[in-house]
């Protein structure tokens, strides 16, 4: 009889343990799914963080976002070695120059004139980068700053009225 009795008190306890186990989840399975128990409370998502802002550019790396658009952005478009810019004039005050390096060389885009002077991040084929500006009413040049691309024709003027 002892014997019996304990096999029987090993199934009941393995059975015991098979039935507890089916209202676990897994930790490798999507957060709203279980296995085997349909009142089974997901386990809550991470909570994205939050991106921070830069109030004067936006992050280079080669999104593919669009451009911009509006009467106070100006697109530039540069390669080796000249630099595309969809208009030659702006309202005075905040300005988006936005940049998008379609050559195979680095190039940025800073701009000068009337005390300001601000220059994009240097950023390589394909990636973009975007500063804001204020620009009281007067004229502005624009150039490259790396070197030995002004002098080769990356360059050239922007009117603020």
């Amino acid at each position: 009889m002892p014997v019996k009795r304990t096999l029987v008190l090993v199934m009941l306890t393995v059975s015991v343990m098979s039935l507890a186990a089916c209202g676990t989840t897994r930790a490798d399975m999507p957060p709203t799914q279980s296995y085997g128990n349909p009142t089974a409370t997901a386990r809550p998502t991470a909570t994205p963080k939050p991106t921070v802002a830069r109030p004067t550019a936006a992050p280079a790396g080669g999104n593919n976002a669009p451009a911009p658009t509006g009467d106070n952005v100006v697109t530039f478009s540069e390669k080796d070695f000249m630099i595309d810019v969809d208009k030659s004039s702006v309202k005075s005050g905040m300005v988006v120059l936005y940049v998008k390096n379609a050559g195979p060389s680095p190039h940025n885009v800073q701009i000068s004139g009337n005390g300001v002077m601000q220059a994009s991040k240097t950023i390589n084929m394909g990636e973009t980068d975007q500063i804001m500006v204020s620009l009281p009413p007067g004229m502005y040049t624009f150039i490259c700053n790396v070197p030995g691309h002004e002098q080769l024709g990356m360059k050239g003027a922007l009117t603020a009225t």
